[in-house]
């Protein structure tokens, strides 16, 4: 017993802080922010404080993790509530909310009509959301009843997450009222907000209302003259003129969104060229970057600049101009960012400040603006653009002008009427000067000129020329120098004044040099071409006019490196025709081969990237002359480019008048050690190819045709006629025909006319049909148009109907007739029949009619009569029964 209460007295104090350290809210203190601690057998419970959560308090709450979807389509404003109608005074607890599918991604923000949003009154939100990422602000929903857009409200919280917002709703104040998303709500269509002709733009169930001039409010309800209502910019710091000294001011802060008028020391209005930095009173100074409003009461909208650094619109603000009598008032917005500010033009200079104008112009300061006095040959605001005369002349349309026009009682003088300019012929003066001889008292004038040259062939090109003017017997009697440009698609001319009077520079309107002067030779063909004309000169003439004999035969340039042959690889070698080749005639010869090759080349062949290979056929009788294409080879296309040539036969070789090519790398081939049969394997379906000098021919396979026997041959299209009398069936006559030499085959062949429409389809008597052994069809024809069908001929001989026979097709075309594709018969003499005169008693020779049937013999065939339990055309197939 004394030990006992010993041992109590020992280890009292240590029980005792057993029990104290069970007790864990007392031990550490465990729960924070003010939480309550609850022991609950040596663990612990914390009780949070509104906005905290976690085990110990220490988090505070995050709506935009911890929230409650609401994602109903019924809750979506754009959606009648049909039959639905729910409450969230008894749905919805005091929670953070979000919108989500097909509820929408926030509530929206104009009101909503009634009966939608699955309730009577549906909730929208009156009023803004905020604005800041994790910004939480008051809010109040309205509910829509009656004709109250706010019959009922209640007070919100909105938080702004990162892309969307949640809601903290607390239950509505009856029912039935609902908060509602904005999936297919548009206000603009529910209650077409804006007036005064403003359009209306829905944007996520909210609306922005763009206002018509002289209109504004959000919904452009208020009449507004921005020429009365306005705030003067006024002090002397807005100046462009003034540096900003130790001024620093931003319109960031300064302004508000509304109608401003620069007045007094600021100038009287904005300046339209860029402001030095550091004037205005700010680091970036404001300047108009377009043109004002022309008319009075005009609004147009405008952007101003912000210089800083080296550029002179770093920053941008859009704003509207408003012209009243004699001032302008501005629409001004926020500056972007600090330090900036919209500048007057008082003090501003900008010939001095900027230098803006080039190339030697004179700058003539206007009110803050600028104007550029250009030297010659120079335009635009900043004389920057060397002049255009493509876009910068004078147009010579008059019809007097045009070159086929008689002068009539005009007469008129160029050394008078013209100063040196830039000119375009235009309408009824044509579109050029023409450049053959025009005749004397045409184009208004007694000597009309016409351009003795050639005109430039590159877009932009300018060339010297020279224009002569006709007089007497002289087509050059005077001459005068001008400058000519190619536009697109046109010619611009710089004329000078003429030399004396009357002369005239001529239009080609109405001009054919092939009628006024004959220029074309050796009965060649004259072709007009505005204005100007070419002759087409007949085989063994050359030149402009054709007066040149030349015999190509003789006068050629030979080709006949080994390099240029169609069968030899490039290797390391690279040449082009348009580079190496003048417009010459040439015959292959040698290494190169003969002539040229009439396959497809392969590329990299013939000593360049896309060999030449001539696309058509040469000429065939002795000095003939011919045109041609040559087409060259490349990626996938055997004609990827092509040059017209011409071809002369010459005796035992031909010459080949060739052109440049049009681009690099392209050559003209020879066709030594071409074989077209392996290089491209042209000929199709198992037919047979035969090279031939570079050329090939393909044998083909029956049934096919074409030069690549890539056609397949239609019967019905494709035929041979079989019409002969002796060759019906009903024929008894001459016995010597026979078809295994006779016929073509295979080929197609239709019997018409005294043969018959088709070929006999029973045995045929032997001795008819002009031979020994008739042959007849033994098959069933094809029913359908189109339809082939394979079937047999068999040939009657002896005491056999079919004693040989040969396998055919048979065609049935448009029209009801057939068509046979035929083989040669086995032996001689046979024949193919026709089934006209077909007389014959099938019943006594062939006996056809089966399991005892009765036969009776028709003028062009036979019947048989079934007994019962048979059918068919001969009764040899027994009666299906149940």
């Amino acid at each position: 017993m004394e030990l006992n209460i010993k041992w109590m007295l020992i280890f009292l104090p240590f029980l005792t802080n057993a029990k104290t350290s069970q007790d864990p809210c007392k031990a550490s203190k465990p729960c924070k922010s003010n939480a309550t601690c609850a022991n609950s057998n040596g663990d612990y419970r914390c009780i949070c404080k509104p906005g905290y959560q976690g085990k110990n308090c220490g988090q505070v709450f995050n709506a935009c993790r911890n929230y409650v979807s609401l994602s109903d389509r019924e809750r979506a404003a754009g959606v009648h509530r049909g039959n639905t109608l729910k409450c969230d005074q008894k749905d919805l607890d005091v929670k953070w909310y979000r919108f989500l599918g097909a509820a929408g991604t926030q509530m929206p923000t104009s009101c909503v009509p009634k009966h939608h949003c699955g309730t009577h009154a549906p909730g929208w939100l009156a009023g803004s959301r905020p604005t800041r990422l994790g910004q939480v602000v008051n809010a109040r929903v309205c509910f829509h009843w009656g004709s109250n857009c706010c019959n009922w409200n209640a007070n919100i919280q909105i938080k702004r997450c990162n892309g969307f917002y949640v809601y903290k709703l607390v239950k509505t104040p009856v029912c039935w009222l609902r908060y509602c998303g904005n999936a297919g709500f548009d206000p603009c269509k529910a209650s077409k907000p804006c007036k005064n002709n403003a359009t209306c733009a829905n944007s996520n169930g909210d609306y922005r209302c763009i206002c018509k001039p002289g209109y504004q409010g959000k919904n452009c309800e208020q009449v507004f003259d921005a020429c009365r209502h306005y705030v003067s910019l006024s002090d002397r710091e807005r100046a462009a003129g003034v540096h900003r000294g130790n001024t620093l001011k931003c319109d960031q802060k300064d302004l508000d969104v509304k109608w401003y008028r620069f007045l007094g020391a600021a100038g009287t209005q904005m300046p339209t060229s860029c402001v030095p930095k550091h004037h205005c009173g700010t680091h970036a100074p404001g300047w108009l970057a377009g043109s004002r409003p022309t008319r009075l009461g005009q609004v147009v909208n405008a952007r101003v600049c912000f210089h800083w650094g080296s550029n002179c619109c770093n920053w941008n603000a859009n704003i509207q101009i408003k012209r009243c009598n004699g001032f302008y008032v501005y629409k001004l917005v926020k500056t972007p960012v600090c330090w900036l500010r919209y500048c007057g033009n008082a003090g501003f200079d900008p010939c001095k400040a900027s230098k803006p104008c080039k190339s030697n112009a004179t700058c003539a300061n206007s009110n803050g603006d600028y104007r550029c006095i250009c030297k010659p040959g120079y335009q635009g605001k900043n004389c920057g653009q060397v002049f255009n005369a493509c876009r910068n002349y004078v147009s010579l349309s008059d019809r007097e002008r045009a070159a086929g026009v008689h002068r009539g009682n005009t007469l008129k003088c160029d050394q008078k009427d013209l100063d040196v300019k830039w000119y375009r012929f235009l309408g009824a003066a044509g579109t050029q000067m023409p450049t053959s001889c025009v005749p004397k008292h045409h184009c208004g004038t007694h000597a009309p000129g016409w351009l003795a040259g050639s005109r430039p062939t590159r877009l932009g090109q300018v060339v010297n020329a020279r224009v002569c003017f006709h007089w007497g017997s002289n087509c050059c009697n005077w001459n005068a120098n001008i400058q000519i440009k190619r536009c697109n698609g046109f010619y611009v001319y710089k004329l000078a004044k003429t030399p004396v009077c009357w002369l005239r520079y001529c239009g080609n309107a109405g001009f054919d040099p092939c009628k006024a002067s004959k220029p074309c030779k050796n009965n060649a063909t004259c072709a007009n071409s505005n204005g100007d004309y070419r002759c087409i000169c007949k085989p063994g003439y050359q030149g402009k006019n054709c007066e040149q004999v030349f015999d190509a035969c003789r006068h050629y340039v030979s080709l006949s490196d080994r390099e240029r042959a169609a069968g030899v690889h490039r290797g390391n070698t690279l040449k082009c025709d348009q580079k190496d080749l003048d417009v010459k005639w040439y015959r292959f010869l040698g290494a190169a081969g003969t002539q040229m090759p009439t396959s497809c080349v392969p590329k990299h062949h013939c000593g360049t990237h896309a060999p030449g290979w001539l696309a058509g056929s040469r000429p065939t009788r002795l000095g003939q002359v011919v045109n041609a294409r040559v087409c060259f080879h490349w990626g996938s296309n055997c004609c990827n480019w092509n040059a017209n040539i011409q071809i002369k036969r010459c005796n035992g070789f031909y010459v080949y008048k060739l052109v440049k090519t049009p681009v690099c790398w392209l050559r003209y081939c020879g066709n030594a050690g071409f074989d077209p049969c392996k290089a491209s394997k042209p000929c199709k379906n198992n037919a047979t190819c035969a090279n031939n000098n570079g050329d090939y021919r393909c044998i083909c396979k029956p049934g096919y045709q074409g030069k690549n026997c890539d056609q397949a041959i239609d019967g019905c299209v494709v035929y041979k006629v079989l019409n002969e009398k002796n060759r019906a069936a009903g024929y008894n006559g001459s016995l010597a025909n026979c078809d295994q030499g006779a016929l073509i085959t295979p080929a197609w062949y239709r019997f018409s006319e005294d043969a018959g429409v088709k070929m006999a389809d029973s045995c045929v008597q032997k001795s008819h049909c002009g031979t020994h052994a008739p042959g007849w069809f033994n098959g069933s024809l094809p029913s359908n148009v189109g339809e082939t069908v394979v079937g047999t001929v068999c040939f009657h001989w002896s005491s056999s109907c079919c004693k040989w026979s040969v396998k055919i097709r048979v065609k049935k075309c448009n029209g009801s007739y057939y068509v046979y594709e035929l083989e040669r018969t086995p032996v001689c003499h046979l024949r193919y029949c026709g089934n006209s005169g077909l007389a014959i008693n099938e019943c006594a020779i062939s006996k056809p009619c089966k399991n005892n049937a009765i036969c009776f013999d028709l003028l062009n065939g036979y019947r048989c009569q079934c007994r019962s339990g048979f059918q068919g055309k001969n009764c040899d197939t027994g009666n299906v029964t149940d």
